[in-house]
């Protein structure tokens, strides 16, 4: 009979041998209730009863036999994983490694030999514990096997710490982020393991500590850190070197915090924060305050200062807050209202109540509104109280950005009189003005008049003379004529300054023909007729019919002044008329004048040599001081061109 090998850690055998047992059973009771008789029929179910009773047997045994074989490889009470193979075949396993087979039964895991976790036993050097990484139900599991070796067989056990690598993972992935985040701050951080060796340093670290990073790469301990950084001067000067770098290191002992301040030699103040880690070792981080510590006593610095300042100013103030209260107020603000006790948190109303009078009543109420009302509602404002001291104190109110509002009073009881004096002599000034312009009327009547008497006479007499008088009265007359237009001419620009010296110049902007221009300058020329010759405006562009927006009051008189003083410079002695050639140039900006003067004759230029600029401002000649007020008042310049013998005016333009 050939061996039957039926495993009972299946149900299905188990069910199949029950029901194996029952039918032998019942058998065995009809074969004693019933005589059969000795026949071949009997003597076969003697057979099979025979066999029965074998089968029966055998599954005794291998009963035994299964319990003798789990008892050897104990995998069955194992709450890991179990697998027992053979040349790299399983031939046992648990009840833990069947639940992952995804419903394979115990017979289709042995015949089929199914991996659950694959071993790399074949791989050289391989070493268990080993962990293995397996896809089970779309998952990934992480287990940690096991190996034992046996004569003809291998155990293995494997155990699920799927959970543990993924907070593992978790946490060595914020381990990292932590250093990273660490080499990132500016603060110099180092972190010591337990046996005092650098396991980890940032770049400002390495840049405070001026090591190469090579060498800090090493993992040196602290203690040899520490003797470099002595070396660079990175550490207080201390007396005692070893004692202090003994009491350093003891900190790897008393696994306490701690705090220390460095005061380096180079000037720097640095705070040491010492940490000893939960897993051993110390983490140092080295904040560097002197730019802070700086601040703080430069602040109080000027906290101290702004306190003198305020204490010493010749102004009053007091600073109100948003609450009404009083927050600060200087010395001077209680000289001035003769307060002696402090007023620091005082109410505005209750200040008030001390400051007022009867008669700044009204406008202290007027700051108390402005201090009670909202944000919204509160303005800057200013004006004048007189105290209980006959004094006149100017106030102003300022809005700090906090809400606060800030009242400086100032003592002007002294600048107020020295104002009223000044009104006073202001209105003296302008009465003397209005006196000065009347007498300039009444001089220019008084002046004028004579002459035009004086000349109307000559040409009475002339004309009455040159009739029945020798020929030389006649000349004697026109010479008085001459002289009288001349003294006529001088007082016209006596008048003509005084004008221009108060500013009341009248122009006359229109828009004319260039023709019409050169005429109103022709007229200004006949003004000269005290000369012995006259000139005469010739315009070189006759055809052009441009006009131009300019006065036609006061420009033609600079150009008649800048035609007299040329005159002065040359002699027409011979002449009866001289010819002045007038060109017109329209630039971007300015009118631009061309003179030129010719003789009449022979129509030749005459010359600019001793003609310049400083010529016709000279000092002292009324004609040229009239020519420069014009052309500062216009903003215009004059230019002497020796080379082509001529004088160029240019005049900004006007637009409508």
């Amino acid at each position: 009979m050939e061996n039957i090998l039926i495993y009972l850690n299946d149900s299905t055998n188990i069910v199949y041998l029950i029901s194996l047992s029952i039918l032998i059973a019942i058998m065995i009771i009809i074969s004693k209730k019933n005589e059969l008789k000795f026949s071949v029929a009997y003597a076969k179910n003697i057979q099979k009863y025979l066999n029965l009773n074998i089968a029966r047997n055998y599954l005794i045994r291998l009963k035994f036999k299964k319990i003798k074989l789990t008892n050897k490889y104990q995998i069955h009470k194992s709450n890991e994983i179990c697998w027992v193979t053979e040349n790299n075949k399983i031939i046992e396993i648990n009840s833990n490694y069947l639940e992952l087979c995804n419903g394979h039964n115990f017979q289709e895991v042995i015949d089929d030999n199914f991996q659950l976790i694959p071993i790399r036993d074949n791989e050289s050097g391989s070493l268990f514990p080993q962990k293995e990484k397996v896809v089970i139900d779309g998952k990934q599991h992480v287990f940690k096997v096991n190996k034992i070796c046996k004569k003809n067989s291998n155990i293995y056990s494997a155990l699920d710490i799927t959970n543990e690598e993924n907070h593992e993972e978790i946490l060595n992935k914020q381990n990292e982020t932590n250093l990273h985040l660490m080499n990132q701050l500016t603060d110099p951080v180092a972190i010591y393991a337990q046996d005092g060796s650098l396991v980890f340093f940032n770049m400002a670290f390495k840049k405070f500590a001026s090591m190469d990073e090579e060498y800090l790469k090493e993992k040196p301990n602290e203690s040899d850190i520490l003797d470099t950084m002595r070396y660079k001067d990175l550490i207080p000067t201390q007396i005692n070197f070893s004692e202090w770098k003994k009491k350093q290191l003891n900190i790897y002992k008393t696994l306490k915090n701690r705090e220390q301040w460095w005061y380096l030699p180079d000037g720097r103040a640095i705070r040491v924060l010492s940490q000893p880690n939960p897993l051993g070792g110390v983490t140092h981080i080295f904040e560097n305050h002197t730019d802070r510590l700086a601040l703080e006593n430069e602040t109080r610095l000027l906290s101290s200062i702004q306190e003198q300042t305020i204490d010493n100013l010749s102004e009053g103030i007091a600073l109100f807050g948003t609450d009404g209260r009083v927050k600060l107020t200087n010395p001077k603000f209680n000289e001035l209202w003769n307060m002696k006790l402090n007023m620091d948190g005082v109410h505005i109303e209750n200040l008030i109540d001390a400051l007022a009078n009867d008669i700044n009543k009204n406008l202290f109420d007027e700051i108390y509104r402005n201090i009670v009302s909202t944000g919204i509602t509160r303005r800057d404002h200013s004006g004048t109280i007189n105290n209980n001291n006959d004094k006149t104190i100017y106030y102003k109110s300022s809005i700090l950005p906090d809400g606060s509002i800030l009242y400086t009073f100032t003592d002007i009881t002294d600048s107020s009189k020295i104002e009223e004096a000044l009104k006073e002599k202001n209105e003296a000034l302008i009465q003397a003005d209005k006196i000065k312009t009347i007498f300039m009327n009444n001089i220019s009547y008084e002046l004028r008049a004579p002459l035009q008497n004086i000349i109307g006479f000559s040409e009475l007499l002339e004309d009455r003379i040159s009739k029945v008088a020798k020929k030389g009265s006649s000349e004697y007359i026109y010479n008085i004529k001459k002289s009288g237009n001349e003294l006529r001419y001088q007082i016209n620009q006596i008048l003509e300054i005084t004008s221009l010296e108060s500013g009341k110049i009248s122009l006359k902007y229109q828009e004319i023909s260039r023709k019409k221009f050169l005429s109103l300058v022709q007229d200004e020329l006949y003004q000269l007729n005290f000369l012995d010759h006259t000139f005469k405006i010739v315009d070189r562009d006759v055809k052009n019919t441009t006009k131009i927006y300019i006065d036609t009051k006061c420009i033609p008189r600079i150009f008649a002044g800048v035609i007299k003083i040329f005159n002065k410079k040359n002699n027409f002695e011979d002449l009866k008329e001289v010819k002045v050639q007038v060109t017109v140039e329209l630039e971007k900006k300015s009118h631009k004048f061309v003179f030129n003067l010719q003789n009449e004759l022979i129509e030749n230029e005459y010359s600019l040599e001793d003609v310049n600029d400083e010529y016709i401002y000279s000092r002292g000649d009324i004609e040229s001081t009239i020519i420069q007020k014009y052309i500062e008042y216009f903003n215009g310049e004059i230019e002497v061109h020796k080379q082509y013998n001529r004088i160029v005016v240019k005049l900004p333009k006007k637009y409508k």
